[in-house]
């Protein structure tokens, strides 16, 4: 995986920082991913970092897995706060050195688009905005 430079700015919803740890759980198909811990969250996506442990996790692209990507967000007590949110990938990038919480281990954010929020879901987005960020 290789670092890539800094984006500008793309999001078109303001974003919060999550104040109390959320985890955010990625899968595809069948397969989970990633787990990580939520940075920040908007009305429209989330980003989360994650440990990059076995040094071969693939790098995500926006068209990847279009349709069979889900997110699960678990409050740190474990308690299931979102389920199976379909979401698209927006980037998926190793973090610099001075970034990480371990300088030494390499860790990963990743990115992604809300796709497709039902009525449920919106609602339970708005209370965890609410509540945790």
């Amino acid at each position: 995986m290789h670092v890539k430079q800094a984006l500008p700015e793309r999001r078109k919803e303001q974003r919060f920082r999550v104040n109390e740890r959320a985890i955010a759980v990625l899968k595809i198909g069948s397969r989970f991913t990633r787990l990580g811990q939520i940075v920040d969250v908007s009305r429209s996506g989330l980003a989360f970092d994650y440990l990059m442990l076995d040094g071969a996790v693939a790098e995500l692209q926006p068209d990847d897995a279009v349709g069979d990507m889900f997110l699960n967000i678990i409050s740190e007590d474990g308690y299931l706060l979102m389920e199976s949110i379909a979401v698209r990938p927006v980037n998926d990038r190793l973090l610099h050195r001075e970034e990480r919480f371990f300088a030494t281990v390499p860790t990963c954010r990743c990115g992604v688009r809300f796709d497709k929020l039902s009525p449920g879901q919106g609602k339970q987005l708005a209370k965890f905005l609410l509540h945790h960020a």
